[in-house]
């Protein structure tokens, strides 16, 4: 795992594209947990669409090569042919998995990465289309596509304003549709260490639901539902002493909300940000609070 830092390191940096939305920094008292999403919130990130993948094939030659993995064929077309093949295979067993999900009366389903890639790349070992060596890392293949596919970079003050919130006595937790690299990298951005447990300094262990623990997405309520359970089993706060961030009405400030939670909306990013105005579901769903900084939160906090 250790020569995925170079990765990380090496990221190119991204700047928030200001969306014009104006910050509405209502005051909000009494919380005692403040729970994060990842994607668009801590970090700048592109929208990620599992139909792009299939335009990814310089992506994943490097990824194979850096994970350990040969391509067998010789000639560009044949290896091109070869790339896009495990792209599509990538993408439809994403979606058959979804599919079959559905039908066991899940509506918002999450795959596992790590299970997809396994599929991936056997169904290409076993087609002669790459070889596994001695430092074979399908982890590493996994974490490298991301890192090459879905462009990330830690939102400014991300770092200063989780150790004023921790340091103000703030629990803080995290609910994000996520995969096992998530933590990974946010770790190691927030603390120059890297392993491969779900750990993140700053926060709460027992707070971190990721979707791809459970195979279930935002806005399933069952995620914020678990976060909810420990925060009063364990510390004895109930869902209005908590506060949820997050850049997606639907996905993010919906659940939270109807789970009892207080929320605020993050408008930081043109890349990221979803109002979701075609979703009936957010009918009469209004933020406790809408900030286009993470540096607005202590303030708004009363920290």
């Amino acid at each position: 795992m250790k020569n995925i830092i170079k990765w990380i390191e090496n990221l190119e940096e991204l700047k928030p594209v200001p969306t014009g939305i104006s910050p509405q920094l209502n005051k909000i008292e009494g919380i005692k947990a403040v729970i994060f999403d990842i994607y668009g919130t801590l970090l700048v990130s592109a929208s990620d669409d599992v139909e792009k993948a299939r335009t990814y094939a310089p992506n994943l030659r490097v990824a194979l090569g850096e994970a350990g993995y040969l391509i067998l064929k010789k000639n560009e077309n044949e290896i091109n042919e070869a790339l896009e093949f495990m792209l599509g295979l990538f993408v439809s067993n994403i979606k058959r998995h979804h599919f079959r999900r559905r039908k066991r009366g899940v509506k918002f389903s999450e795959v596992n990465i790590r299970h997809i890639w396994l599929e991936v790349l056997n169904m290409a070992i076993r087609n002669h289309l790459i070889a596994k060596t001695s430092e074979s890392k399908p982890d590493n293949l996994a974490i490298i596509f991301d890192l090459l596919s879905n462009k990330i970079y830690p939102m400014p003050q991300m770092k200063s304003v989780i150790q004023q919130l921790e340091n103000a006595g703030k629990h803080l937790g995290i609910v994000s549709n996520a995969q096992f690299y998530t933590p990974i990298v946010l770790n190691y951005l927030l603390s120059g260490s890297i392993g491969e447990k779900d750990f993140v300094q700053h926060f709460d262990p027992s707070l971190l639901v990721f979707s791809y623990h459970v195979q279930r997405a935002k806005p399933d309520f069952g995620l914020f539902e678990r976060l909810l359970k420990t925060l009063k089993t364990k510390f004895g706060i109930l869902p209005a002493g908590a506060v949820y961030i997050g850049n997606d009405m639907f996905k993010d400030i919906f659940p939270a909300q109807r789970c009892g939670m207080k929320t605020v909306f993050f408008a930081g990013d043109q890349r990221s940000i979803r109002l979701r105005e075609d979703r009936p579901e957010i009918a009469g769903i209004i933020p406790d609070a809408v900030i286009t900084g993470l540096d607005q939160i202590p303030a708004l906090l009363e920290v």
